[in-house]
């Protein structure tokens, strides 16, 4: 996992986080910038290196296993129009959601909740994103087992 984007790439626009090794990725998360990719990443690297990431899915994979995260540019853009960013983000979402698990990273917040229960929540989303992961590594695996296999003949 490298903390730095090439120089040519320090623009803005649309960018994926995949998750897993190449070519077997598990999932992903598309995000967009109106300041440069490079920022973005090392933003999104702070966050979860200090384990308070606002998507609780893509902290789970960065302590389970932080090298598995993968930085890559989707769309550079020279518009600095939000407009158009987010919906060639949109455009990317629905263009790659049949071939890819995405992480949902737009969660809306509805209503207040004491801080017991988000405790509570979050222990039980951490149980459930555990055993995710756990089932999409055993997927990749065996997905990987069934290459083998057919390669072998």
């Amino acid at each position: 996992m490298t903390r730095e984007i090439p120089q040519k790439l320090r623009r803005h626009g649309i960018y994926i986080i995949r998750i897993g090794p190449a070519p077997d990725y598990v999932a992903a998360y598309i995000g967009s910038t109106l300041k440069s990719f490079n920022e973005r990443w090392k933003r999104h690297l702070r966050k979860l290196e200090t384990k308070v990431h606002p998507n609780s899915d893509l902290q789970a994979f960065y302590d389970e296993d932080p090298a598995s995260l993968h930085f890559d540019i989707l769309e550079s853009m020279r518009t600095r129009d939000k407009i158009k960013i987010e919906t060639t983000e949109r455009r990317w979402f629905e263009l790659l959601k049949p071939h890819i698990t995405i992480i949902n990273h737009q969660t809306p917040r509805v209503g207040k909740t004491s801080k017991r229960g988000r405790g509570l929540r979050r222990r039980r989303k951490a149980r459930v994103e555990a055993a995710r992961l756990r089932q999409a590594r055993v997927q990749v695996g065996a997905a990987a087992e069934l290459r083998r296999l057919t390669t072998d003949d």
